[in-house]
């Protein structure tokens, strides 16, 4: 089953409902004012008393039905989401399910049929704001634009003698050019016209000169947003998703963003469009059947940051994207939503010009030697002269030091011993640096006793480390149990915590916490 599909589908039908109703809006207006008649002024409802009630029910009918479509399909959309997320979970069971205990099988089905449907999540998603208004202001808008087009429509259509479906078709031709509809009518009565009596002449940013491509765009972008934003719920909520994959709609022809930002992406990573209108969707990707196999029989549900498959951080061309528009998004009002969503994975202009400006300052600085920063991701490095490397492990620091680096972060290896003529406190211990001005722990893991993670973190805590590192230049010697049986150890003896934890194994960056 493609839900992606099937929520397509089911789109395109809440949209059809949006084109119907604003086709009785269009006929039953015409059914109201055919036997209006004309005066030379501007055509406007409230100056023509005998239908103005009739109109203004109309009106409401249309933005009642209007937000009802949008509040039904982006429920029923948020619904399907729940549903592909609990039939993708128990297909993954059954594929396994001869490899495990039958009676895990079972308790793991009962869980899916129990999962929620983030009900409240919902409710807030439904009464958000954006830029300061809510569903019903925005349905509210369209309307009140609907009904400035159905009046200028009427003022060039209607004339006398003509049947209420005449005057329909005439409304719609109108209605359907916009921008012709706005000509003929400054030409008939003067610019000065539009510019007193209708809001939607001078149309802002991502708005269309047209209530009917506004309706339609709004009931879309609601709709699939709700589908997509309780996706995100349930992949956050589940250990066993460690990634994501953004693919193209399978009917996207136009080259445009979303060919420069498909890729593989953290399961963080905040997303249910690249632009408004957009179709794109993810795909999830798990855990090995090994390591889900492992968990079950084991009783365990260790975090996805322990998978072989984990997705770290987001993939180079949304960086370069990012690099490429930094310029142009200077003279936006917004970053786009993703952006703003996902400030973890965006080395902002901010932070870039923070990064390059410690670097040109330790370049001057004679206590500092290996200082280099990358102008593509921001990423920054500096080695203090007195910084003490192990005659044998030392190595090892300097390719933590460099992977981090490489990753787009501020790492900077402190000092460590004392200088010349210099008293240090007996017993005082320094930490090895700061990764993005956080104080950090640099631990090598070369062996594998049961008491060496336990150890590592130890280490760190004792030399008062906010983040700690710990690099397994070997992977075949690390393993998720590993780690969590010796941070379970380690917290067994102290309630330290780190604000976060790193792992590297086989060059790459893993966020543990």
């Amino acid at each position: 089953m493609n839900h992606d599909n099937l929520h397509r589908i089911a789109t395109e039908h809440y949209i059809r409902d949006v084109e119907k109703a604003f086709q009785k809006l269009i006929s039953q207006t015409a059914s109201a004012v055919v036997k209006t008649k004309l005066k030379k002024e501007l055509f406007q409802f409230k100056k023509n008393p005998k239908i103005t009630e009739r109109i203004n029910q109309i009106l409401s009918e249309y933005e009642n039905s209007l937000l009802g479509i949008i509040s039904t399909g982006s429920a029923k959309q948020w619904n399907f989401a729940n549903e592909k997320y609990n039939y993708l979970k128990a297909l993954t069971l059954k594929r396994i399910a001869n490899k495990i205990p039958k009676e895990v099988f079972q308790k793991e089905l009962l869980k899916v049929a129990a999962n929620t449907q983030n009900a409240r999540a919902l409710l807030s998603f439904q009464q958000r704001k954006i830029n300061g208004f809510t569903l019903s202001d925005r349905v509210w808008n369209i309307t009140k634009q609907a009904k400035e087009e159905l009046e200028l429509a009427i003022d060039l259509s209607l004339t006398e003698g003509q049947s209420a479906n005449t005057l329909a078709r005439a409304i719609r031709k109108h209605l359907n050019n916009p921008n012709s509809l706005y000509k003929k009518i400054r030409d008939k009565h003067g610019n000065a016209v539009l510019l007193n009596n209708t809001d939607y002449y001078h149309i802002g940013q991502g708005v269309y000169r047209s209530a009917y491509k506004n309706a339609m765009r709004l009931a879309r972008n609601e709709i699939n947003t709700a589908y997509r934003t309780s996706e995100q719920l349930r992949i956050e909520q589940n250990n066993d998703i460690v990634g994501v994959e953004i693919h193209l709609s399978p009917s996207h022809r136009i080259y445009d963003m979303c060919d420069e930002l498909k890729g593989v992406y953290p399961k963080d990573f905040k997303w249910d469009k690249w632009h408004v209108n957009c179709m794109c969707h993810r795909r999830t990707i798990m855990k090995t059947d090994a390591e889900f196999i492992r968990e079950l029989k084991n009783g365990e549900n260790l975090p996805p940051e322990t998978s072989e498959n984990f997705v770290a951080d987001v993939p180079k061309q949304y960086k370069d994207w990012i690099k490429e528009n930094e310029d142009k998004m200077q003279n936006w009002k917004r970053k786009p939503e993703f952006m703003e969503r996902n400030e973890k994975y965006w080395n902002g202009n901010d932070n870039y010009l923070e990064n390059k400006k410690a670097f040109n300052s330790l370049l001057k600085d004679k206590d500092y030697t290996d200082v280099a920063f990358n102008p593509r991701n921001g990423g920054l490095k500096a080695t203090h002269r007195l910084h003490s490397f192990d005659p044998n492990r030392g190595h090892y620091e300097k390719e933590v030091r460099d992977i981090l680096f490489g990753a787009g972060n501020k790492i900077i290896l402190a000092k460590e011993r004392a200088d010349v003529g210099e008293v240090v406190k007996d017993g005082q211990k320094h930490i090895d640096g700061y990764l993005n001005n956080s104080p950090c722990d640099i631990s090598t893991i070369l062996g594998s006793g049961k008491n060496t993670i336990k150890k590592a973190f130890q280490h760190s805590y004792k030399k008062g480390a906010e983040t700690a590192i710990l690099y397994f230049p070997d992977k075949e010697i690390f393993s998720a149990e590993k780690i969590s049986f010796g941070l379970k150890m380690f917290n067994s003896h102290t309630d330290y915590e780190f604000k976060q934890i790193l792992l590297i194994v086989d060059g790459k960056i893993i966020y543990h916490k």
